[in-house]
């Protein structure tokens, strides 16, 4: 089947034209603005918002290079032209959706430099990538997280749902399962596959 999408222009109520968008997205400050979520041996996980329907693109390079160009960023290019260390791009299609971006690549101990740059749909590109300085590389990690004191906690539940609250010692992910009471306790694969 198709797809039907309403809609609904608004005009000022003494019949003049509303301006033509002429102005590129902005990242949506708090947990919008370009920021890293974690990073792990040889990965930077990085996120951003913008405040309108568009397109995110995002660029690694050397910490200390030259800045690209809003163009390089979005070509996925270093400021000399050149592919970048890594590079990604999403497109939004709702205000305010949270992108995150996996960067690889990162050498322990080196330092890396992030660019953002965000356009809309008609097309207004940023005039000037945002900048995430200083992102190092993470030494490798062989030790898996551990849960914080007095966690997992139970939150209230029903007959067919229940919440758990966890709270790690690093980045990382939490899986569980439920199983009936006295029945065997699964294997950790068995949790990781559900």
């Amino acid at each position: 089947g198709s797809v039907v999408r309403l809609v609904e222009i608004e005009t000022p109520s003494d019949g003049t034209p509303v301006a033509d968008d002429t102005a590129p997205p902005r990242f949506v400050d708090g947990v919008g603005v370009p920021r890293v979520v974690y990073t792990a041996a040889g990965v930077a996980s990085v996120a951003a918002r913008i405040d309108e329907e568009g397109a995110v693109y995002v660029v690694m390079v050397n910490g200390g290079a030259a800045a690209p160009s809003s163009a390089q960023v979005k070509a996925g290019n270093n400021a000399a032209g050149a592919p970048a260390l890594a590079s990604g791009s999403a497109t939004v299609f709702e205000e305010g959706a949270h992108m995150e971006f996996k960067l690889t690549g990162l050498a322990a101990g080196s330092s890396y430099d992030i660019y953002f740059v965000a356009e809309d749909g008609v097309p207004n590109l940023q005039a000037a990538p945002t900048l995430l300085a200083g992102v190092v590389g993470a030494a490798d990690d062989s030790t898996p997280p551990a849960l914080a004191f007095e966690y997992p906690k139970g939150m209230s539940g029903t007959d067919a749902d229940l919440g758990v609250y966890v709270m790690l010692d690093e980045a990382g992910r939490f899986s569980a399962v439920a199983v009936a009471n006295g029945a065997a306790a699964p294997t950790a694969a068995e949790v990781l596959a559900g």
